[in-house]
């Protein structure tokens, strides 16, 4: 082997250690961030509506007697 041939091994081995993690870490990441969207959007998610709370005598209320005031 000539001294160009070892060191095109080595620029291949050199990129193959850097590609390979660098790939491996977008596919985990990728991966970990599809499944957190999902699980917080689906842990979020309402499927039941609350039922109104009545808190006071509807007849009593402001609201249920509207008051212009005085022109």
């Amino acid at each position: 082997m000539t001294q160009l041939d070892v060191e095109d091994r080595m620029g291949d081995v050199a990129v193959r250690s850097v590609v390979v993690p660098a790939v491996a870490s977008l596919l985990v990441g990728g991966v970990l961030s599809a499944g957190a969207v999902v699980g917080l959007t689906w842990s979020a998610e309402e499927t039941v509506r609350p039922e109104p709370v009545v808190t006071a005598d509807p007849s009593a209320s402001v609201l249920g007697d509207v008051q212009y005031g005085s022109r």
